[in-house]
Parts: C-alpha cells; structure tokens; sequence
C-alpha cells in the first residue's frame, strides 16, 4: 500500500477520486411527491437553509430523493468523490428529479421563482453532509458484524484484540473464508462481508438495493463490495487503534479501495476464483431480496489456488 494506515470520517469525503463513470443511477420510478399549501414557501421555523427542516413538504421530498441517488451513486459509481465533483453531481441530481415533477405536473411557485438557483449552494452542502452520515452508518454496521464473526480474545483484552486484528488483516485474511470441497481458497467470502451487504444495502424499505432494483437485483456490484471491503477494514483499524475512534477518511482509505477492486480483478483471472466470486455476488443479491440473513494499511492479497 501507498500509504500508512490512518484513521479518518466520512464528512470529509473530499481529497481522493475512484475510478467512475458518469452514469447517474436514476430511482426505477419518478419521486412520489405531492403538492402542497405550502409548496411555494419556505419554512418560517428554521432559518437555516442548509437545513432540510427550512423546506415545506414537497422540496423536502425532493431533497430526500436526491439523497437516496448519491447514495446510489456512491456505492455503485464513484465511493470516494471530490467534493467539487460531488456537487456537480448533486446539481444533476436535482435537475433530474425538478424534471420528474413537471412531468408529473407537479410546476411549484418556487421553481418558478428561481427556487433552485437561490439554494442551490445550502442544499448540496445538505447533500454533501448526508452522505457523510450515511457512510458512517456503514461503518457502524461494519463494527458491528467485525466484533459478532471474528473470533476474538476470551477475556476480549483490548492488546490481544489488536494482535488478532493485525493478524486478520496480514494476506487479506479478514476476507478469506477456509477452502472449498477442493481445496481452493474461499476468496473475498468471508461471513462478515456478506452480513454487512445484506443488512446495510439490502436490509429494510429503503435499503438502496430496494429503492434501485434494476443495479442491485441479480448480483452486488463489483463496486459496492469493494466499499463494503474498505469499511471492515476501517472497522479493524479501529480494534488496533484500541478503542480509539476511526474516522472514515477518504483520503486515506480511497488507497485500500482500489487495492480491493485489483483483487477483484485478480480473482477474474482465474477462472475457478472468478466463477467462485461472480457465485457470491449473486447469492448475496438473491439473498437479500428475498430478505434473508447471511447468517498503517495492510497490503491484501488473493490466492488463486
């Protein structure tokens, strides 16, 4: 790895790019959103527009929209965006939903104000802070399956812990998950990955593999569970930094990222360990529809045996 191993918070998603494309994930259906009393004025009762409690009910109902796309996005095009390129997205986020309600119909007083353009600054700060929240919900989730599926010490010492995490993470143990019927290492398969996709990207009515079946149905992208990979990581950083909190910098762990995704790529030039990988993404996707349970930076490594 390029870079020693720091500890780092998803607010500050904002020095590193991963590779992208730019697709923009767009909701199968157009926002639900209805029209209000109150859909030309804004709130009396925050002042704060960078705030979604400044909004009347159908401007927030676009916000929330525009968030579950960044969190598309991010998970399935570019994790680790600039902010300035975040915000370039999250202006083609708006206009995409802003174009859904007039298809619908649905012309507010203050669109035609010049509503966008006056907030439009306020609300990709909004946008921009949200998915800071949502990766540190990912993290949390991380943590939690890290401390429920690895075997740590009985008397849960916090230096035996950070021995064993270190341990995890040497040859990208903490991915590998024992052998087939012969004998070829389970890469990138290990328990915890597959319980963090199921219960952070698959779990719940607006899991975004629900609120996006069309990218998420038939299997997990490559992409994010890559993210899902680096966030376990940050999570055993955290049992080395012994109890100390890991912040989840981009920064930093933008570096572990595209090591994962050179596994991944590694993994496709076996046809044995592609073919075992491509059977995990589609059995995590499969699933997780059908709302069941699965039950200083390292440098990682597959076995392509």
């Amino acid at each position: 790895m390029s870079r020693a191993s720091h500890h780092t918070s998803c607010s500050g998603v904002d020095d590193q790019r991963s590779p992208s494309t730019d697709v923009i994930p767009v909701p199968t259906h157009p926002p639900p959103i209805i029209p209000s009393a109150t859909s030309g004025k804004m709130s009396d009762g925050n002042s704060d527009p960078s705030q979604l409690q400044f909004y009347p009910p159908s401007v927030c109902d676009i916000i929330e929209h525009a968030k579950q796309i960044s969190h598309c996005d991010i998970a399935v095009v570019n994790s680790f965006p600039l902010c300035a390129d975040f915000n370039s997205k999250a202006s083609e986020y708006m206009y995409i939903l802003l174009i859904a309600c007039k298809n619908q119909g649905l012309i507010y007083v203050a669109v035609h104000k010049g509503w966008w353009l006056h907030y439009a600054t306020s609300i990709m700060k909004l946008l921009w802070e949200d998915l800071g929240n949502w990766c540190s919900s990912l993290k949390k989730k991380a943590c939690f399956f890290v401390h429920e599926h690895y075997e740590w010490g009985a008397q849960n010492h916090c230096d035996v812990n950070a021995g064993i995490a270190r341990q995890l993470l040497e040859h990208s143990n903490f991915l590998k998950d024992g052998f087939d019927e012969e004998g070829h290492t389970n890469n990138l398969a290990h328990l915890v990955l597959s319980a963090l996709i199921i219960e952070f990207f698959y779990t719940g009515a607006n899991a975004i593999a629900n609120l996006f079946p069309e990218v998420f149905q038939s299997e997990v992208p490559c992409t994010s569970v890559a993210l899902a990979m680096t966030t376990i990581k940050v999570a055993l950083d955290e049992v080395i930094a012994k109890g100390k909190d890991v912040t989840f910098k981009q920064d930093i762990y933008v570096d572990v990222y595209v090591d994962i995704l050179g596994l991944m790529s590694k993994c496709n030039t076996s046809l044995i360990h592609c073919a075992k990988t491509k059977a995990c993404h589609v059995q995590g996707a499969k699933i997780g529809k059908n709302g069941g349970s699965s039950g200083t930076a390292t440098r990682f490594d597959v076995d392509l045996d």
